[in-house]
């Protein structure tokens, strides 16, 4: 089986400008989001972080409260 280069250059072009749009919007979302909450809003920092806020409705449970401010840039 042979391969055609120009087909695999165009496989590897459409790969890599879909990682550069994923890249792009999480480097976004890495300046403002806490790293350690996750898509269900839940904390998941191993560690006691001042964002943690107690999910009333389940105490065992530590949700991120974090308003999504911070710039992490300058650290």
């Amino acid at each position: 089986m042979s391969l055609d280069p120009k087909h695999v250059q165009k496989s590897f072009d459409r790969i890599s400008e879909i990682f550069s749009d994923i890249v792009e919007h999480a480097e976004t979302l890495s300046l403002t989001r806490c790293p350690y909450r996750n898509a269900s809003d839940l904390c998941t920092a191993l560690f006691k972080c001042r964002n943690q806020e107690v999910d009333m409705s389940k105490p065992t449970v530590l949700i991120c409260g974090h308003d999504g401010t911070f710039d992490v840039r300058p650290a």
